[in-house]
């Protein structure tokens, strides 16, 4: 560029009277289309290209008055863009590990709550399955499991062996394995 370039191109960018208007459409004339280009080529992305470009511009425009060069104006633009486009590609890194993290996290309650529905319809079906057994053998499941008593607890209770109680809680586990719940437990 000739020396007379620069001069009248900094004399525009120097001048904060009412010229800014001229020495923002000189400077966005002469930078935007490579300022573009180069962002363009580190993001990849149109849109994001141009709205750098213009940010690039908009802070030299706000420094106006602190650059004495051509070469200081280009070295800055250029430093300003690469900066910007460096700051969305860390961004759209942390976006893509947070979004990967949101869908692991998406597809961890899914099956959550699938295994939770599972453990829903089969505690339902343990349920109506244990009401359907005969009236001892109801009884004693429902103190050793409902109301968590220990096989002596139970035998006390109900004034029977503790060997009753095992031989109550293997036929009511069996008749409930056979009967009702063959597809929720598969070594029947």
């Amino acid at each position: 560029m000739s020396g007379m370039k620069v001069k009248e191109l900094n004399s525009v960018i120097l001048t904060s009277d009412d010229s800014d208007e001229q020495a923002f459409i000189k400077i966005f004339n002469r930078f935007y289309s490579s300022l573009y280009c180069y962002s363009k080529k580190i993001t990849g992305c149109r849109q994001e290209a141009e709205d750098i470009t213009l940010c690039a511009l908009q802070s030299l425009f706000e420094r106006r008055n602190t650059f004495q060069s051509e070469s200081q104006i280009k070295a800055f633009l250029y430093i300003a863009a690469r900066n910007q486009c460096l700051n969305y590609l860390k961004y759209q890194k942390r976006s893509k590990k947070k979004y990967s993290e949101y869908a692991q996290i998406i597809a961890d309650r899914s099956s959550f709550h699938n295994r939770y529905d599972m453990m829903d319809d089969l505690t339902n079906a343990v349920l109506i399955a244990v009401d359907k057994l005969p009236k001892e053998c109801r009884k004693i499941l429902k103190m050793l499991y409902y109301e968590e008593l220990k096989p002596t607890e139970v035998a006390a209770i109900l004034q029977i062996s503790v060997r009753t109680v095992y031989n109550q809680k293997m036929t009511g586990i069996n008749v409930l394995r056979q009967r009702s719940l063959p597809e929720y437990l598969p070594y029947t």
